[in-house]
């Protein structure tokens, strides 16, 4: 945080196919400290693994999530006959669903919006997505079924096609926070910032720190 106490430590961890695919994903959150270094969580009681199936394409069809051993959920994908994803439906373990998200894209096969449903199978929202010349995303703007804005996401990006800056803004405009970026030079982020914004100056960040190894 910005008093460089360590509040969180997240490490993942990625088990891979004979194909080189990842079938498993696990995290283990550490340690979580509060404002007077006191643990509020055991170490790895909070961690979850991330099971994946896929299609002859490769593509993921259905994800499982489970905490401490039992699925508590799962997701199912759908593509469409050019290989798109156009639909992610959320269930619980009864197989109810949670909601459901469908996908459209632009002339350039880009993912130009995201419309998310409700269990009925009622619109909940619409994200509509904006690119800038080089195919990044640079703005990510949610509207409610009367068109109201309730969220926004603005991206900054370099000339290397870094993410240098993202600010995320509520319903009513104002700036909530930003992410400030800093890579490696394999273009790995190794640190990210993330300020409050309470006035004109940003007056409180956290910083997050990475690490990698090396995948043989």
């Amino acid at each position: 945080d910005d008093r460089n106490l360590l509040i969180e430590k997240v490490q993942h961890r990625f088990v891979y196919d004979s194909i080189n695919v990842i079938s498993l994903f696990l995290t283990d959150t550490t340690i979580i400290l509060d404002e007077n270094e006191e643990q509020i969580f055991p170490t790895d009681s909070i961690g979850f693994d991330l099971s994946y199936d896929y299609d002859t394409l490769g593509n993921i069809v259905k994800a499982s999530l489970y905490q401490n051993g039992k699925r508590f959920s799962y997701f199912t994908n759908k593509h469409d006959k050019l290989n798109r994803k156009v639909e992610l439906v959320e269930f619980n373990d009864d197989g109810a669903i949670i909601q459901k998200k469908g996908f459209r894209y632009n002339p350039k096969e880009q993912k130009n919006e995201e419309v998310l449903y409700d269990d009925n199978g009622n619109v909940v929202s619409k994200t509509i997505i904006k690119f800038d010349k080089k195919n990044n995303i640079i703005d990510l703007s949610t509207f409610d079924t009367t068109r109201y804005l309730i969220s926004e996401t603005k991206r900054v990006f370099d000339k290397n096609g870094y993410i240098n800056e993202e600010s995320f803004f509520s319903k009513n405009g104002k700036l909530d926070g930003k992410f400030s970026y800093k890579y490696d030079s394999s273009g790995n982020i190794f640190e990210k910032y993330w300020y409050v914004e309470k006035s004109d100056k940003p007056t409180t960040f956290r910083r997050y720190i990475y690490d990698y190894d090396q995948k043989k």
